[in-house]
């Protein structure tokens, strides 16, 4: 049952922001030599489809390879479709990097932070956690709840061997995660300090604008 906003052109959930917009397909049958046997298939194409995610090449994507942070802040400005807003925020990311618009965008509508006032890390990879609450933050732009009490948050949390290894500030965005399948909670860890690989963080943001009705 898609509910159709305000915003005529473009479906999504009735609390979205109204800059949120459903992304249309671009590339007919986008496909990458290496993801043949990715269980993540379908979600790569689907972004890269629209032109949401690049491959490495033309024909290489490199499921297995890590994501920057500029990377990621790239990916999930396009995802949601967000107007571009450059800003001048951190010393680290000049005006002549090809990421410097996406990651103002993305810091100003609250999507990533920077690692202290002044500086992004855009060459820092991103891990399991920091991935989660950045996911998280674009849910609620897309109009979901993201606020889920303590007992909640635990009782999610404790199907997991390595709970313990979670840092206090990325546990709501966890479990809010695994709560509606972005992430996969059939495994047995949730490994939240590793570093996420280019064929997750694709199948966590298919998963979001799927459960967004903004595929």
């Amino acid at each position: 049952d898609v509910r159709m906003t305000k915003d005529s052109d473009s479906s999504g959930l009735v609390n979205k922001n109204p800059d949120v917009k459903k992304m249309p397909v671009l590339y007919n049958g986008k496909t990458f030599d290496d993801i043949k046997i990715s269980r993540y298939k379908t979600q790569i194409e689907a972004l890269a489809s629209r032109g949401i995610i690049n491959g490495k090449t033309n024909r290489v994507f490199e499921p297995e390879s890590t994501m920057t942070r500029a990377e990621f802040a790239t990916i999930i400005t396009r995802s949601l479709g967000l107007e571009i807003k450059e800003k001048d925020i951190f010393k680290d990311v000049r005006t002549s990097d090809w990421f410097y618009p996406y990651v103002g965008t993305a810091f100003s509508y609250g999507i990533v932070n920077g690692v202290s006032e002044s500086e992004f890390h855009p060459n820092g990879t991103i891990t399991r956690e920091e991935a989660s609450a950045m996911v998280s933050r674009a849910a609620k732009l897309c109009g979901h709840n993201t606020q889920l009490t303590t007992n909640k948050v635990r009782n999610i949390l404790s199907a997991f061997s390595d709970t313990a290894k979670t840092s206090d500030w990325a546990k709501e965005s966890l479990a809010f995660c695994y709560s509606k399948g972005i992430l996969d909670s059939n495994t047995q860890k949730i490994n939240p300090k590793e570093c996420v690989t280019r064929a997750e963080i694709a199948s966590m943001l298919y998963n979001t604008l799927n459960i967004s009705n903004l595929l």
